[in-house]
């Protein structure tokens, strides 16, 4: 019986035939923007090549990566040499790069450095507007998504590190269009109910497009307004945002603002028997200083004393002896 259906995997190689026979597809040139840029442990790089309408995932091994004459970065508008083909494990239609060229900086990036101009003309990154974080911070307030990893990684460092801390979750959207009113909005109630000490703004990391709502400038004004010190913690240690410029201090990652925002319980516990037993030694310097020198006062007392007393018998021994000394004696 013939059969009427064929597997996935031989549909996948079907198509992939059919790019590969393809004159234009094998040699072709697309421009676009870098977006989600990742470099994998075999030194392949993977990305995402868009425009304001569609998007095209690219690999670029790297056997040809480290023969580009230009950087590679999120947020750069690059022209991409390369060849269309279906990888027919996942049915995902790649451009496989051969070669990238530099072709402006994309428009997401070349706002970003609009903005963090017109927002550093007005001081917002002034440094004299920065807040010190509190040493012993007794309420800590969390302004990130109510799900997901990030939070419960800045909680279980928090828990570790500092035993008793009360923290409060103001929870946002961190991306998309709900997150440029929440984000904001979140920092603003913080500071209404005025429970916190400190504040950490943090999110997961991300394209440029997924961290958008933290280079805005309503997130930048609610920051540089908060009476209440903020950590930003955005994305990974390579991903900058506006909010990173306005806020007090900035952390590489959510956990690493963690470890900032409050002091280790255990180190604390050990600087507090350091002293203790610097000040009990102290102590019983001064307690055998003064001891010795009750001693001596004592000593020095009861000596005058004696000397006195000694010098008056003395006297009364020569008064009587000068007056009774050539008298006749006479015995009953």
């Amino acid at each position: 019986m013939k059969k009427d259906y064929i597997s996935v995997s031989q549909l996948n190689t079907y198509i992939k035939k059919l790019n590969e026979n393809d004159e234009i597809l094998q040699n072709i040139k697309v421009q676009g923007e870098i977006s989600n840029l990742k470099r994998a442990v075999s030194g392949h790089a993977y990305f995402t090549l868009k425009d304001a309408e569609a998007a095209m995932k690219v690999v670029c091994f790297r056997t040809y990566l480290t023969k580009l004459s230009t950087e590679i970065t999120d947020g750069k508008k690059v022209i991409v040499s390369g060849s269309i083909s279906l990888y027919v494990k996942d049915g995902v239609l790649q451009l496989y790069a051969t070669n990238i060229v530099s072709a402006g900086i994309g428009d997401l990036y070349q706002n970003f450095l609009a903005l963090k101009e017109k927002l550093g003309e007005k001081g917002l990154f002034a440094t004299e507007h920065k807040q010190l974080l509190p040493k012993y911070p007794e309420n800590i307030g969390l302004i990130t998504s109510s799900t997901g990893a990030v939070v419960h990684d800045m909680i279980r460092v928090l828990r570790r590190r500092y035993p008793g801390i009360s923290i409060y979750l103001y929870p946002s959207s961190v991306q998309g269009d709900k997150s440029l009113l929440e984000l904001p909005a979140a920092i603003a109630t913080a500071n209404l109910h005025a429970k916190t000490d400190l504040l950490i703004l943090a999110r997961g990391g991300g394209s440029l497009e997924d961290l958008w709502a933290y280079n805005t400038e309503a997130v930048a004004h609610a920051i540089y307004n908060s009476q209440i010190p903020i950590i930003s913690a955005i994305g990974h240690e390579t991903d900058i945002t506006i909010a990173d410029f306005v806020a007090d201090v900035r952390a590489a990652t959510p956990s690493v603002a963690a470890e900032l925002a409050v002091p280790e319980y255990i180190q604390l516990l050990q600087h507090f028997d350091h002293y203790a037993h610097k000040f009990t030694q102290a102590a019983e310097r001064i307690a055998t200083v003064k001891a010795n020198k009750l001693q001596q006062d004592a000593v020095h007392r009861f000596g005058t004393s004696l000397q006195a007393k000694l010098k008056r018998e003395q006297s009364q021994t020569k008064n009587f002896a000068l007056q009774f000394g050539n008298a006749p004696l006479n015995f009953g």
